[in-house]
């Protein structure tokens, strides 16, 4: 009788082992799936990038190409989003206020043609 307790207890403790192996698996493969669609919203959301070889400011002489090159510099030669060409113009609108001109960001424009990103201001203030 003992030996027959001791199979049943052993069977009972492999089919337990066994079962508990099966929700860790699909916990594993639950989480691989939401990683991938994680990754793939983040693809979605990411947003578009230009090559921007050179910028080019033009329309204002009050702010000097020393603080202009500071500026744009680290921002020529690479992928850029629009988040960052609105961050470039939000720092050169900043240097046109230091200098006395009211102006703000949606003074001035934007254009990328063939690497060349062209920062304007729209309107004579």
């Amino acid at each position: 009788m003992k030996s027959a307790s001791a199979i049943i207890c052993l069977v009972f403790v492999a089919v337990s082992a066994y079962a508990a192996d099966i929700p860790a698996e699909r916990l594993e493969r639950s989480q691989e799936l939401l990683d991938n669609d994680k990754l793939l919203m983040e693809k979605l959301n990411t947003e578009e990038k230009v090559f921007v070889k050179n910028i080019v400011f033009k329309g204002d002489n009050s702010v000097s190409p020393e603080t202009i090159l500071r500026i744009t510099g680290p921002y020529q030669g690479r992928w850029l989003t629009n988040s960052d060409m609105v961050q470039i113009v939000e720092l050169i609108a900043a240097e046109c206020r230091k200098s006395g001109r009211n102006i703000d960001i949606s003074d001035f424009v934007c254009q990328v043609d063939n690497g060349l990103l062209e920062i304007l201001i729209s309107a004579a203030k």
